[in-house]
């Protein structure tokens, strides 16, 4: 609608509004207070305005907003008409005409509205033939009723009930067609509401809900009124709780019909009923047992007797309603039957798939998009390896389906959210039903954060195809899938992680064992080298030297041979320390106690690194293990590999230290290399500081040896001079250059 039909309509309203407005006030002026439904009738014009505005900003295609509309304008005008001809003691001819026709200009529209809610389509096929043929007839009784009607007959009010209103002069011609005008004024809505029932059965579950809400919003409307105004005091007679108890009781159906035109939280309904249905039955039981045992001891009933039963009744049932609940899940099977349908089946759905495997899940979606928009079938496709290509991972119905389908990336964003399909007579030759039944319906998209994980396709309804209101319950059931998937994946990442932070953990543990095992046998192997080598030494030292205190005579050059042996027992020391723990480490840094070390060597071993790295110094775990490392895996080249040539390779990469270690050896495999072997002590050592230590070896290859570990900030810079050498074996991609 354009932009003038929007502020025509709203203006409309709210004429129609302030226009009720002045009718009750002039009656007030006039000192004659309107009857009791004439009010009911201004009030409820006023609601209908403003659903009027409320409908057609949100769902302009549906035509219900053209009945509110109808509705209020002709409502406030009768309310008005009716407000003039009562403060008038002497009414015009043409008031009076007016006031005895509004029987017509209100049923027509009431029976229209209940008969076109809650979407504005025509409940049976004859319908509009039922609407002219009711309308020609009580036109013609009322305005019979109007031509034979006595001088000062009195009016009757709009908004009357069927069969009243006619006037103190019930007899004669004009007594009989006013009667009749008048039931027939009831029966239209009646006729209309059973055309309503008829669609009810042959509707979808949406549609469904809209009436059932609709229905309950009137029905509470009316029950409010009757039995609150049955109880009070002065209830029969209007004035302020008169009136404030109508627009309680109008508001609360108000708001059930907009709930139900505007397709507004439907699901609670279905969460809310049962338990709405079985307090007002304990209410209203507690309160005939109360009605009853008071008959008994009085033999009679009163309007105070009533009252205190109805409050008293409240009450117990709100203090009892913790054992009414047990009653919700009968009354639930009752309403619903075993296997509810529509936005009854989303009680509970995301929680039933959370705890559910993928298999389960996807059977109970397919399952809920059956029963919910009550199609002959659903089934749900999931993604595979191929990009556009689905399989077959769920089915509800009966229903030959194609067990691998190919879906475009254009018909998955049209699907995004559910869409309806075409007809098979308008099928475009390449389309993504060309894989699915001929009777699909609607398809919809199940993603995560923009990954599809799954297509899920419904089948045609029979009696009524599917409709906008389905679709928006198809996105809600995609919705709650969506998040079941959601909560399943985190479920199962949370599970992934604790399994990874354990078994980190066992190796950490098992890691730790290991380096306190080698510390040990380090240890032994220490007091081995002690006792069998400087430790001798120095005893033997030991003994000569206490010889030759005693002797007499010391033979020539017998000092020159303990000073050999004194010698030769430091240099086993100086050997012994250099597998513990050397100075210059601690002095000069990792890459001078390496250089230390490998010059010691009978080996060709290149020392590959930039002077500000070899002047870097890190914390004294990190260079100890770097250090131990580096010794490790050129005393394997030198022992095991028979290597001729060995490159070590120190530099920062990124956050990481790296040291590589390349020998131009026999190789081996390390697949089949003892768990306690060096390579073990070295990966221990790595990740005890969180790092990584990577072998590639082949038999007759060589071998690479690549340890790395998170870089901490520099501790200092030390002069250490260093030789920098580029030797790249053959067959190796080149280290990066380093500058300097």
């Amino acid at each position: 609608m354009s932009r003038w039909g929007t502020l025509v309509v709203r203006g409309t309203a709210v004429v129609s509004v302030l226009a009720s407005a002045v009718s009750l006030a002039l009656t007030d002026v006039g000192q004659a207070t309107l009857p009791v439904e004439t009010i009911n009738l201004a009030v409820i014009s006023a609601g209908a305005a403003v659903m009027a505005v409320l409908l057609q900003r949100w769902t302009p295609d549906n035509n219900m907003w053209r009945v509110l509309l109808l509705i209020a304008v002709i409502g406030t005008l009768t309310v008005f008409v009716f407000s003039l001809g009562t403060a008038n003691a002497h009414p015009s001819g043409v008031l009076v005409a007016a006031i005895r026709l509004t029987d017509v200009a209100l049923a027509v529209p009431w029976m229209l509205f209940v008969g076109l809610f809650p979407d504005g389509h025509r409940p049976v096929p004859r319908w509009p033939m039922l609407v002219y043929a009711g309308t020609g007839i009580l036109v013609v009784l009322s305005v019979v009723a109007w031509l034979s009607a006595p001088d000062g007959a009195p009016l009757p009010p709009p908004g009357h009930l069927p069969g009243t209103g006619i006037g103190a002069d019930g007899t004669g011609l004009h007594g009989a067609t006013a009667r009749t005008a008048s039931v027939v004024a009831g029966l239209l809505p009646l006729i209309a509401a059973l055309c309503l029932a008829l669609r009810y059965r042959r509707s979808g579950p949406v549609v469904r809900q809209q009436i059932r809400v609709g229905v309950a919003g009137m029905a509470t409307s009316v029950v409010l009124e009757v039995f609150v105004l049955g109880i009070l005091p002065g209830g029969a007679h209007p004035g302020s709780v008169h009136f404030a108890v109508v627009i309680v009781a109008v508001g609360t159906g108000a708001f059930g019909v907009a709930a139900g035109l505007l397709r507004w939280r439907l699901w609670l309904v279905d969460q809310a009923l049962p338990r709405a249905v079985v307090l007002g039955a304990c209410s209203a039981a507690f309160t005939a047992a109360i009605v009853l045992t008071a008959v008994v001891a009085t033999g009679g009933v009163h309007r105070a007797q009533v009252q205190g039963a109805a409050v008293a009744a409240l009450v117990v049932t709100v203090f009892v309603q913790g054992y009414s609940r047990r009653l919700e899940p009968w009354v639930r099977q009752t309403v619903y039957g075993r296997r509810p349908g529509g936005y009854a089946v989303l009680v509970g759905l995301a929680d039933g798939l959370a705890g559910v495997d993928d298999e389960t899940a996807a059977h109970r979606i397919a399952d809920a998009a059956s029963r919910g928009l009550a199609v002959p079938w659903a089934a749900l496709w999931v993604p595979t390896a191929r990009a556009g290509i689905f399989r077959l991972a769920a089915r509800s119905g009966d229903v030959e389906l194609a067990e691998v389908i190919a879906v475009g990336e254009d018909e998955l964003r049209d699907a995004r959210p559910a869409r309806l399909l075409p007809a098979q007579s308008e099928r475009a030759p390449v389309t993504p039903r060309a894989a699915l039944p001929d009777d699909s319906a609607a398809l919809t998209v199940l993603s995560a954060e923009h990954d599809t994980w799954g297509l899920l396709a419904v089948g045609q309804r029979r009696g009524e195809p599917l409709t906008t209101g389905d679709l928006e319950l198809l996105t809600v059931i995609t919705h709650e899938a969506e998040l079941a998937h959601a909560n399943r994946q985190l479920i199962g990442e949370v599970a992934a992680s604790l399994d990874e932070l354990r078994e980190r953990a066992r190796q950490l543990q098992d890691s730790r064992q290991r380096l306190v095992a080698a510390q040990d046998e380090e240890r032994r192997r220490i007091e081995r080298d002690l006792h069998d080598g400087a430790q001798h030494e120095l005893i033997t030292l030991a003994g000569k030297l206490r010889q030759m205190a005693r002797a007499q005579h010391v033979p020539a050059g017998a000092f020159e041979d303990l000073a050999d042996q004194a010698e030769q027992a430091v240099f086993s020391l100086q050997d012994l320390a250099r597998g513990i723990y050397p100075s210059v480490l601690t002095d000069h840094g990792v890459a001078a106690a390496i250089r230390s070390y490998v010059g010691q060597l009978p080996l060709d071993v290149v020392l590959e690194t930039a002077p500000e790295v070899a002047r870097r110094r890190w914390p004294a775990e990190l260079e100890v293990a770097l250090y131990f490392v580096a010794v490790e895996a050129v005393g394997n080249s030198r022992k095991h590999a028979r290597a001729t040539t060995t490159t070590v390779t120190l530099a920062e990469r990124g956050p990481d230290v790296v040291l590589e270690i390349h020998d131009n050896g026999v190789g081996f495999d390390p697949g089949r290399v003892n768990g306690r072997s060096g390579l073990q002590h070295m990966s221990d050592r790595m990740a005890a500081l969180g790092g990584s230590l990577l072998v590639d070896s082949r038999v007759g290859a060589g071998t690479w040896v690549t340890a790395a570990v998170p870089c901490p900030a520099t501790v200092g810079r030390p002069d250490a001079e260093v030789s920098v050498r580029s030797l790249i074996p053959e067959g190796r991609a080149a280290p990066p250059v380093l500058d300097g």
